[in-house]
This record gives structure tokens, C-alpha cells and sequence, in this order.
């Protein structure tokens, strides 16, 4: 388990497994769950490391019913029986019970879920208890809930950007983190959030929010996903923040980056409504894009071989990062890095030392 607020609670009631501790609680709910643990934990935090361990683990299925047991019971204590707007609650469990796959098990799930609908209906007394429960069980049986390829993929990546924004806290400390990594984390980051605040608030909140800061990575981001039409929205969001929200940018976004002209940008309200006419899978695109374009996420090394004594020598760039790994003739790796004041500089830097390389008697490797 990662080290943090939520295992130092865990550990302070004797506790080593979030899971394991979870199970003693079957019917309540993640929100229950966080209140019975000291430091004030946030449920989603309970919840993301409750599918975490269940990934480490290999139990993904037994907690996706652990789950909807927990909803169940939160939203249905005596069943459908005793609800009073039974449609409502059931929209509710399913939409919360959703996060708990991913976005390509969606189909899965839904299949899941218009079985375990008709069985409530069927027995409008019934909420099931465990996870266990044979008659829960029999409703999943038949559909596969392991991990696809490309969802794995795409989670590492966030799994990536996630352990590179430990301790660091505002949106701007996030953002000149990930500037060591290859610039395909960066679009990943900054064109999710973008697209989910534009989505929930429209762009005067993402505005109010963060000044923007995130914008000109998704622009980019965008554009790689080859969604112009939306890159596009996203540089007249700009553009009109430029002329009449000057007071709710961000520190650097007056001049840079430089947009096309555009000689009335429209208001942000209606920017909104055709941002969200033009609907975009994000998570299949980066699936796609790590598949098309892995160096985006994982640049190859330049490898260069000295031909007198079997030493080989690799380098690449990696956000303002220089990597550099030296391999003896005995087969021993040394690891080194330097970084840069910018991701050009880094490019600069590598290309010199190269350069040196070459000049030592290194030739590229074929």
C-alpha cells in the first residue's frame, strides 16, 4: 500500500490491508467506511485505494460486487420494497457503481446491471449482504472483468503522473512537475482535466478555477489526439480570456502561447455548448496514441557502441530531463541523469553529449 494519510490511519487501529479491513464492514457504505477512520480520510480516497489493492491483488470481480453491495444497502436498506422513488435510487447506485470499471468495461457493466435490476425487481425484498452471496454471484456469471490491454495502458500512465504529483499540491506545482516527463504525460493530464471541467462548469469556471494554466498543454494534447475541432474551441477560449478576462488568467498566458487571429472571439457560454456538441473518447484516443506513438510516453534511446572495449553508451531526453545509462562490457548499467532549465535545453544537452561521444571514439550503434 502507498505510504499516506490513509495508511497511517489504518496502521493507528493495527490495520496493514484497506481491503482486508473493509471486508469486516461488508454492508457499509465508502462513505461510512471513511468516517470510521481517524484523519478526516476522503472517501474517494478509501474507495481508489480499495480498487488499487483489488488490481494489486488479482480480486477486481469480488470488489466490484463488494461494491455494489455497499451501494445497495445505502440507497436500499429494506429493498425496492421500502424505497419511495425506486427509478431515482436506482439511477444513483448504478451511475456511483460505474467508477469501479473501466471505461471499456462499460458494456460489461451495463449488461451486469439490467440482471441485477430485474432480480430486485423479481424480489423487491432483497438486498444481498456479502459479496459472496450465490444468487449476487450468478448475476456476474459470464462476463469477463479483467483487465483489457489498453486499459492497462492508459492506467499506468495515470498511475505515472499520479506518483510524479506526490507533494506537490496546486494546479501550477502539478503542471511543472511533469515537465520530467516525456511530453505525452502532459497532454494526457492537462486535456482530461480540461475536457472534464469544460464538461461540468463550462470555461468561465476552468477560467475561475485555475486561471487556465492547463490549457496550452491541452491544446497540444488535443491535437495530438488529432481533435482539432476542439484544440481549436480551446485557443478561442483563450483568445476571449485575453480580451475580456484578462483578470482571470493565469501567470504567463497574456502573450504566450501565440494563438491565430481571431478577430471576435466568442463568449465563453457559447463556447460551452459547442465544446460539448463534439464528443470525444478520451480514453480510447490515449489508448491509441500510446499504442501509434509510444516515444510521446517512452522515447527510445540514441545508442552509441565503442568498438575497442564493448562499452555502450544511450541517451535520451525525457521532459527537461537528460537520461543517460552506460553499459560496462560486463553487462553492468549506470544510470545518470541531468536536467535541464527546458525541455529544449535538455534536447541541446543530449545532442552535445553525443557530440562528445563521437568524438571519443563511440559510432552509432546499427
Amino acid at each position: 500500500m502507498r505510504e499516506n494519510e490513509l495508511t497511517a490511519a489504518l496502521s493507528s487501529m493495527n490495520q496493514k490491508s484497506a481491503l482486508d479491513w473493509a471486508a469486516q464492514f461488508p454492508t457499509s457504505s465508502v462513505v461510512e467506511l471513511a468516517r470510521k477512520l481517524p484523519g478526516g480520510i476522503a472517501p474517494i480516497e478509501l474507495q481508489r485505494e480499495l480498487l488499487l489493492e483489488a488490481r494489486e491483488r488479482g480480486v477486481v470481480p469480488q470488489l466490484v460486487r463488494a461494491f455494489l453491495v455497499r451501494l445497495l444497502n445505502s440507497e436500499f436498506p429494506r429493498g425496492l420494497s421500502g424505497a419511495t422513488d425506486a427509478q431515482s435510487g436506482l439511477q444513483s447506485v448504478f451511475s456511483m457503481w460505474l467508477w469501479s470499471f473501466d471505461p471499456d468495461q462499460r458494456t460489461a457493466a451495463e449488461a451486469i446491471w439490467t440482471k441485477v435490476v430485474a432480480a430486485l425487481e423479481a424480489h423487491p425484498d432483497w438486498v444481498p449482504q456479502r459479496a459472496d452471496e450465490p444468487r449476487l454471484m450468478a448475476l456476474f456469471s459470464g462476463h469477463d472483468l479483467e483487465r483489457s490491454k489498453k486499459a492497462t495502458l492508459v492506467a499506468s500512465a495515470r498511475a505515472r503522473i499520479e506518483a510524479n504529483f506526490v507533494g506537490r499540491k496546486t494546479n501550477r506545482e502539478k503542471l511543472a512537475s511533469l515537465e520530467s516527463l516525456p511530453a505525452g504525460y502532459g497532454y494526457m493530464y492537462a486535456t482530461q482535466l480540461v475536457d472534464n471541467a469544460v464538461r461540468n462548469g463550462g470555461f468561465s469556471q476552468l477560467f475561475g478555477a485555475s486561471g487556465g494554466i492547463e490549457i496550452p498543454l491541452a491544446i497540444l494534447g488535443m491535437r495530438a489526439l488529432k481533435q482539432e475541432e476542439l484544440a481549436v474551441l480551446l485557443e478561442e477560449s483563450l483568445a476571449y480570456a485575453r480580451s475580456y478576462h484578462r483578470e482571470k488568467l493565469g501567470p504567463g498566458l497574456f502573450t504566450a502561447p501565440s494563438l491565430p487571429a481571431i478577430a471576435e472571439p466568442r463568449p465563453w457560454a457559447q463556447l460551452d455548448k459547442a465544446y460539448e456538441a463534439r464528443l470525444t473518447d478520451l480514453f480510447e484516443g490515449f489508448a491509441k496514441l500510446m499504442d501509434v506513438s509510444p516515444a510521446l510516453f517512452e522515447p527510445p534511446f540514441r545508442v552509441l557502441r565503442n568498438a575497442e572495449d564493448g562499452r555502450t553508451w544511450k541517451v535520451r531526453t525525457s521532459g527537461v530531463l537528460v537520461e543517460i545509462q552506460i553499459v560496462l562490457d560486463d553487462g553492468t548499467a549506470i544510470n545518470r541523469e541531468r536536467r535541464c532549465a527546458s525541455a529544449e535545453k535538455a534536447e541541446l544537452e543530449a545532442l552535445a553529449l553525443v557530440a562528445e561521444q563521437l568524438q571519443d571514439g563511440f559510432v552509432e550503434a546499427r
